[in-house]
């Protein structure tokens, strides 16, 4: 385990980024050390190995990390084992696998990581992870040519056909909006069916905002927001390209999770963006994903290439 101090950063509104501990993963090039994470059913996060060869536990309430090596290899070309999570309803971490060839798992009952069946999809297969409401995870395809579903058990099965290279998703009235290219991606829970609808913009992750109504965040302009009720679109006027993660906030506003920089703050109420108080680091890539704590007004920040955990307190 490894602990640190905290060192609040402060600004007018009351908002405030706490450095937590750090991870330990170093290496160079990167470290490229995890890519987003998952709450556990106790309240901790698990950070997806991006590179890191140790899954990382981190617990908010007494600031700690505990690392459990993984032991698996990468594909050739992706350099990295895997790139998301999602919590199964039997409380293991279900690790998306981007370079691994495998399935993997991960038990914060028992503190130990197990190996799953292999998806067959190749390199750079998939990422992200959401768990959808009958209990399944679905996986945002990057290479792998389809969806990849995990059922309530982990067992892992091909979903349909999809263009590649999705980003976050979002859950609406039983269909999951898988956001891309100038292209939303819509999965049918209850028929395993996709369909697809232009999009606006190169997309990275779309959260469901208490409207009704997704927010989309875009990796080379502005944000948008997406009606799944009438299929519209509304242009925002902020660019999010320095931005990679969004989540609901418990005050229904959508936090982004800075590359570096400041963090920034969508408010579905008065249609506003702002930024908010600024990571203590320099550096770029700092961060991939992050996850909320609900009812805590926490979220943690995914260190990518930091060398800490970051908390966001508002």
């Amino acid at each position: 385990m490894f602990f640190i101090s905290r060192k609040k950063l402060c600004t007018a509104n009351g908002n405030r980024i706490i450095t937590g501990p750090p991870h330990g993963y170093v290496a160079s090039p990167g470290p490229y050390a995890f890519a987003e994470g998952s709450l556990t059913n106790d309240g901790k996060v698990v950070l997806s190995p991006y590179r890191s060869t140790n899954v990382c536990e981190y617990d908010p309430v007494s600031d700690t990390v505990y690392n459990v090596a993984h032991g698996e290899t990468t594909a050739t070309t992706a350099y990295a084992y895997f790139y998301g999570a999602a919590t199964l309803n039997d409380g293991r971490v279900a690790l998306t696998p981007y370079g691994c060839a495998y399935n993997g798992f991960y038990n914060p009952a028992t503190k130990t990581y197990s190996r799953g069946s292999a998806h067959g999809r190749g390199d750079a297969a998939f990422a992200y992870g959401k768990k959808m409401p009958n209990g399944s995870i679905i996986m945002s395809p990057i290479n792998a040519g389809n969806i990849g579903l995990l059922n309530s058990t982990g067992v892992y099965s091909n979903g349909p056909a999809l263009a590649s290279i999705r980003g976050r998703s979002a859950i609406y009235n039983n269909k999951v909006y898988l956001p891309a290219n100038n292209e939303i991606g819509i999965y049918d829970i209850a028929t395993n069916t996709v369909s697809s609808k232009p999009g606006y913009g190169n997309m990275v992750s779309a959260t469901l905002m208490n409207t009704g109504k997704i927010f989309c965040q875009s990796a080379n302009t502005v944000f948008t927001i997406y009606d799944p009720a009438d299929d519209t679109y509304i242009t925002g006027s902020s660019n999010t390209s320095m931005f990679r993660g969004s989540v609901l906030m418990d005050d229904g506003r959508v936090f982004n999770c800075p590359t570096s920089g400041s963090v920034g703050i969508y408010d579905p109420y008065s249609n506003t963006f702002e930024l908010g108080p600024a990571v203590s680091m320099s550096g770029s890539d700092l961060f991939l994903g992050c996850v909320a704590i609900p009812g805590s007004k926490r979220i943690v920040l995914v260190p990518y290439n930091s060398p800490n955990i970051m908390i966001f307190e508002y």
